[in-house]
């Protein structure tokens, strides 16, 4: 069986999603994640999971928060083929696992 894991190093910063029209005249999108220049930059781990084919991470909550922001943003508001659930839907799922009864750190608000 094969049991490595596929890895992204996703940089953290603040993710714009930026809507246009192709000289087609079909309405297209473009993901960027803005990140602080000269600062020392804070990466999230995400793991492809090697049954479900979905985005996971390890890293604690702040990680778990930011990965359904990432999923919010790229909804394109139909069901993706791996995991037949919306990118709103996904976010859901992982926001569910990310309580916590203590407060938050800074990273994680």
């Amino acid at each position: 069986a094969n049991t490595k894991q596929r890895q992204l190093l996703i940089p953290y910063g603040t993710i714009q999603k930026k809507i246009y029209w192709t000289a087609q005249k079909t309405k297209s999108s473009k993901i960027a994640i803005e990140v602080d220049e000269g600062r020392h930059q804070t990466m999230v781990n995400v793991h492809v999971h090697n049954r479900l084919k979905r985005l996971t991470t390890s890293g604690g909550v702040g990680d778990g928060m930011y990965l359904a922001s990432l999923y919010l943003v790229c909804n394109n508001g139909w069901p993706e083929a791996m995991q037949g659930m919306s990118g709103v839907e996904t976010a859901m799922e992982i926001l569910r696992g990310c309580w916590t009864s203590r407060v938050f750190t800074n990273y994680e608000q």
